[in-house]
This record gives C-alpha cells, structure tokens and sequence, in this order.
C-alpha cells in the first residue's frame, strides 16, 4: 500500500453535521477498499482567491491515508459523486530511504618535529638578528 494525502474543499452551505457526515463517508469508503487512514484534519474556513461554483469561501479538510492503487481509483469515483466537494487533489507520499550514515575512519594526528621540540626564545632572537643584518 502506498501513502497518500487527500486534500479537498467542501462547499460552505453545509452544517457542521453535515459536514462531519461526509468526512465519515470519505473515511468510511478509504476503510472499505482495505486502507487505513492516519491522520485527518479539523474542517477549518478559509477563503478562496477566486469563485469556484459561485462560492468565495469554503471548509478545507486534509486526510493522511494508506491504500492500494486499485482502492485509489475506487475512492476518486465516491469523490466525483460528492456534489459538496468543489475540488479535490490526491498527493502520494514519497517515503525517502535514508542512507546510512557511514563511520568515519580516525586518522591520527601527525605531528611535526617542531611542535615536538622546545624551542628556546633567545635561540629565535639571535636568528631574528642575524637575518636583518
């Protein structure tokens, strides 16, 4: 089964029960064609940026749900029939393998002779001097 998203606008005319009813059927028919739904949105208003079937405002409702390609065709026919639905879009999820993260070899530090050895500060004067001459 692969994951899908189904986001869809409902027609503000309807009441908060009529709303809830056709979530439950669009759950309910995602539950028959075998799927299981994961998440589901609260209904929230929103205001469209254009008309859409002479409505300025509508519900936005999102449902997370896995199903089979079969299923999916099965549920966009109950979603055509819904005539409070304005407009649908069905999103499939993409589960990104994440690779793994390789161990990093430790290499040792090298170190160089002069770190190593001492260097005495009047020996660095006498070269200092010797060089400006």
């Amino acid at each position: 089964m692969k994951s899908y998203e189904l986001t869809y606008i409902v027609s503000p005319n309807l009441s908060e029960q009529e709303l809830g009813v056709l979530i439950a059927e669009i759950t309910s028919s995602i539950r028959e064609e075998t799927g299981s739904v994961e998440k589901t949105s609260m209904p929230f208003k929103i205001k469209l940026g254009y008309l859409i079937k002479k409505n300025a405002e509508a519900f936005l409702v999102s449902i997370y749900f896995s199903l089979s390609p079969e299923g999916l065709i099965n549920l966009e026919k109950v979603l055509k029939e819904q005539r409070d639905i304005l407009r649908y879009i069905i999103i499939a999820k993409i589960k990104r393998k994440e690779k793994p993260e390789k161990p990093r070899k430790s290499q040792p530090i090298e170190t160089s002779q002069a770190f190593e050895q001492k260097v005495d500060l009047n020996e660095i004067d006498q070269k200092i001097e010797d060089i400006l001459r």
